[in-house]
């Protein structure tokens, strides 16, 4: 019987027709190498809050869900603009002294985000794993601050019946309290890759940032010790270069930053000093026009370096958090091998497949891959599969080694139709015409086993030329004789 390929055992409505980069089989000892880190999966970090919650009941339902993240995104945004308003127009030290509205405003938010720390914290399926959760205790620690600003002080001041101006320490410390609520804005960079990106790129171009202004620095105090040298006596330049200090000042804004490039061009001229003001423009031509704008062009690409990395980092955490949860669930002996079997009802799976949409995944090309595997090995490791993945992105760079890859793809792929091709028409002459397909294949059977047995063993190419060549020198040698 015919084995069933992967790719035909999934319906042509659930394949994506895309076109992507490859990563065919690779040789016997690779594929060992990845057999090898099998152990390695356990190091993998497979950390998603989702994973921790009930898997039934209403507020795991509540705190899975698009609608509640965005609610909260939108009151924590909310909040963030009610502070700066509150800043600018209240001007009381305390919520009692407060209007009504900005009291309304104030119990408002804080019952908001105790609410939705009460649903995130029942929808944990065990209440200790909410200590795991570093954005759980985050906000919790927020909650507990704006309940002690909010609720309690205001409880404690009203029955005490004390006036923030006998404590006038009491108002500037619940300031910084209400303050401390902006620190919520740092939610909003989880929800946002591109800021994400922005971030991780400035961390990144730390170095290069500070080469650049240690550059600028350098030029600032070479050429300040230049121009104080020349102007230093000048009574009418002695509020801008009077000093080093004051010359490597005006260096700093009128030329590095440009701000008041003009006046001071204007009073240098004023002077006749012109050998100043061409000292002068070279600054600015180093400064400003040559190192800040190589620090923007080396600014531009760390950030597309980090936002490639991070694309990259956020498709192997989307692999992990799906396929790879479903292979190890499959994977009953914790071998780390998974049959084709197995592989096939992991295709089948509904994350699996959504998955593989998200990343640009031909699925349909992937099971060929996947067959084209198989044929070799009943079983392969969990590292190879998701490797293969990873490398069928539609989003991937295409190397020299994909092209190689392709042509080892594609050399299978032709072997395996022209295969199918002669079943075909073996198929369809034997019903054309059983009985001479049958003497057709006797006859040829014979004719290859009598040329078998009646031909002498081949001489190799090499051996046959050596022995002609003796030949025809034996030959040689009768005719002279």
């Amino acid at each position: 019987m015919e084995k069933r390929s992967l790719r035909h055992s999934m319906t042509r409505s659930q394949t994506q027709h895309r076109e992507i980069d490859v990563k065919p089989r690779k040789r016997l000892s690779r594929r060992q190498l990845f057999k090898a880190k099998v152990a390695q999966i356990d190091t993998i970090d497979l950390y998603a809050v989702e994973n921790l919650y009930h898997q039934e009941g209403y507020m795991q339902q509540i705190a899975r869900s698009d609608w509640f993240s965005y609610l909260t995104l939108l009151v924590i945004s909310m909040n963030a603009v009610y502070i700066g308003v509150s800043e600018d127009w209240n001007k009381s030290d305390t919520l009692l002294e407060s209007d009504l509205v900005f009291q309304i405003s104030d119990h408002f938010f804080c019952a908001s985000f105790t609410l939705e720390l009460i649903v995130r914290f029942c929808a944990f399926r065990h209440k200790s794993d909410a200590l795991r959760d570093n954005w759980f205790k985050f906000d919790a620690l927020l909650v507990l601050l704006s309940i002690f600003d909010t609720w309690l002080m205001t409880a404690i001041l009203a029955i005490t019946n004390t006036q923030t101006v006998a404590l006038p320490t009491v108002g500037s410390a619940l300031k910084l309290l209400r303050l401390l609520r902006l620190s919520r804005l740092v939610r909003l960079v989880r929800c946002l890759p591109e800021l994400l990106t922005l971030i991780n790129g400035m961390r990144e171009a730390a170095r290069a940032v500070g080469s650049s202004l240690l550059l600028v620095a350098i030029l600032i105090y070479m050429f300040g010790i230049v121009m104080h040298m020349f102007l230093s006596s000048n009574e009418e330049l002695a509020d801008r270069f009077g000093t080093l200090a004051l010359c490597m000042w005006t260096l700093l804004l009128d030329g590095a930053l440009t701000s008041e490039t003009k006046p001071t061009l204007e009073a240098l001229l004023s002077e006749a000093e012109y050998a100043m003001v061409f000292i002068f423009l070279s600054f600015v031509f180093l400064s400003c026009l040559t190192v800040m704008n190589m620090l923007i062009g080396v600014l531009c690409e760390v950030v597309s370096a980090v936002k490639q990395l991070e694309e990259q980092t956020a498709a192997h955490e989307l692999v992990k958090g799906t396929v790879l949860v479903l292979l190890k669930q499959l994977d009953v002996d914790e071998s780390g091998d998974i049959s084709k079997e197995e592989m096939a009802n992991v295709m089948e799976h509904e994350q699996a497949r959504a998955c593989l949409q998200d990343l640009n995944v031909d699925v349909e090309h992937l099971m060929d891959l996947l067959d084209m595997h198989y044929e070799d090995e009943s079983d392969l490791s969990m590292l190879f599969l998701l490797e293969l993945i990873l490398a069928c992105r539609g989003d991937q760079p295409s190397a020299t080694k994909h092209v190689i890859a392709e042509s080892m793809f594609l050399r299978w792929d032709l072997k395996e139709t022209m295969h199918q091709l002669e079943k075909r028409l073996d198929k369809q002459f034997q019903a054309i015409n059983p009985q001479a397909f049958i003497q057709a294949s006797l006859s040829c059977l014979q004719n290859n086993n009598s040329i078998a047995n009646a031909a002498p063993p081949s001489k190799s190419r090499a051996a046959s030329r050596a022995s002609s060549r003796a030949s025809s020198r034996k030959g040689g040698a009768k005719d002279h004789q």
